[in-house]
Protein backbone atom coordinates (compact mmCIF):
# COMPACT_ATOMS: atom_id res chain seq x y z
CA UNK A 1 0.00 0.00 0.00
CA UNK A 2 3.00 2.59 0.69
CA UNK A 3 4.82 1.61 -2.34
CA UNK A 4 0.95 2.52 -4.06
CA UNK A 5 1.06 5.75 -2.40
CA UNK A 6 4.71 6.87 -3.09
CA UNK A 7 4.31 5.87 -6.79
CA UNK A 8 0.71 7.79 -7.11
CA UNK A 9 2.88 11.23 -5.62
CA UNK A 10 5.57 10.40 -8.12
CA UNK A 11 3.10 9.99 -10.87
CA UNK A 12 1.73 13.39 -10.28
CA UNK A 13 5.00 15.19 -9.84
CA UNK A 14 6.19 14.26 -12.81
CA UNK A 15 2.61 15.22 -14.55
CA UNK A 16 2.42 18.49 -13.18
CA UNK A 17 6.31 19.00 -14.81
CA UNK A 18 5.88 17.74 -18.24
CA UNK A 19 5.01 20.06 -21.09
CA UNK A 20 2.50 17.24 -22.31
CA UNK A 21 1.08 15.15 -19.89
CA UNK A 22 -0.06 11.50 -20.24
CA UNK A 23 -3.07 12.55 -18.08
CA UNK A 24 -4.03 16.44 -17.44
CA UNK A 25 -4.64 16.65 -13.95
CA UNK A 26 -6.83 19.62 -14.62
CA UNK A 27 -9.43 16.89 -15.83
CA UNK A 28 -9.59 16.01 -12.14
CA UNK A 29 -11.01 19.25 -11.32
CA UNK A 30 -13.90 18.35 -13.83
CA UNK A 31 -17.03 16.40 -12.01
CA UNK A 32 -17.99 14.42 -14.97
CA UNK A 33 -14.58 13.13 -15.31
CA UNK A 34 -14.20 12.27 -11.30
CA UNK A 35 -17.46 10.83 -11.35
CA UNK A 36 -17.32 8.98 -14.42
CA UNK A 37 -14.23 7.81 -13.07
CA UNK A 38 -15.07 6.71 -10.20
CA UNK A 39 -18.29 4.92 -11.14
CA UNK A 40 -15.70 2.63 -13.55
CA UNK A 41 -13.21 2.19 -10.30
CA UNK A 42 -16.12 0.55 -8.65
CA UNK A 43 -18.06 -1.66 -11.41
CA UNK A 44 -14.35 -2.96 -11.89
CA UNK A 45 -13.89 -3.69 -8.34
CA UNK A 46 -17.04 -5.11 -8.33
CA UNK A 47 -16.96 -7.57 -11.10
CA UNK A 48 -13.61 -8.30 -10.29
CA UNK A 49 -14.76 -9.29 -6.86
CA UNK A 50 -17.40 -11.93 -7.88
CA UNK A 51 -14.96 -12.88 -10.73
CA UNK A 52 -12.45 -14.44 -7.71
CA UNK A 53 -14.81 -15.03 -4.92
CA UNK A 54 -18.41 -16.35 -6.72
CA UNK A 55 -16.26 -19.61 -8.31
CA UNK A 56 -14.57 -20.03 -4.89
CA UNK A 57 -17.69 -20.20 -3.20
CA UNK A 58 -19.31 -22.23 -5.42
CA UNK A 59 -16.40 -24.86 -5.78
CA UNK A 60 -16.25 -24.93 -1.64
CA UNK A 61 -20.58 -25.55 -1.59
CA UNK A 62 -20.79 -27.84 -4.53
CA UNK A 63 -17.13 -29.47 -4.44
CA UNK A 64 -16.24 -29.69 -8.33
CA UNK A 65 -14.01 -27.22 -10.34
CA UNK A 66 -17.02 -27.66 -12.85
CA UNK A 67 -19.80 -26.12 -11.14
CA UNK A 68 -17.62 -23.27 -10.22
CA UNK A 69 -16.62 -22.54 -13.80
CA UNK A 70 -20.30 -23.21 -14.67
CA UNK A 71 -21.30 -20.09 -12.40
CA UNK A 72 -19.25 -17.90 -13.80
CA UNK A 73 -20.48 -18.54 -17.54
CA UNK A 74 -23.88 -16.17 -16.64
CA UNK A 75 -21.48 -13.22 -15.09
CA UNK A 76 -19.27 -13.38 -18.43
CA UNK A 77 -22.09 -13.44 -20.95
CA UNK A 78 -24.13 -10.55 -18.83
CA UNK A 79 -20.85 -8.70 -18.99
CA UNK A 80 -20.37 -8.73 -22.32
CA UNK A 81 -23.82 -8.68 -23.62
CA UNK A 82 -24.40 -5.29 -21.28
CA UNK A 83 -21.08 -3.79 -22.60
CA UNK A 84 -22.62 -4.30 -26.11
CA UNK A 85 -25.26 -2.54 -25.13
CA UNK A 86 -24.55 0.01 -23.00
CA UNK A 87 -22.00 0.94 -25.95
CA UNK A 88 -24.88 1.00 -28.55
CA UNK A 89 -27.12 3.27 -26.30
CA UNK A 90 -24.18 5.48 -25.44
CA UNK A 91 -23.82 5.83 -29.40
CA UNK A 92 -27.54 6.55 -29.60
CA UNK A 93 -27.98 9.29 -26.74
CA UNK A 94 -24.37 11.22 -26.98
Amino acid sequence: MAASIVALIGFCVAERRTSEPIIPLSLFGDRVFVATITAGFLTSSVVFAELTYIPLFVQSIHGGANSSAIAVVPISIGWSGMSFLSGRATERVG
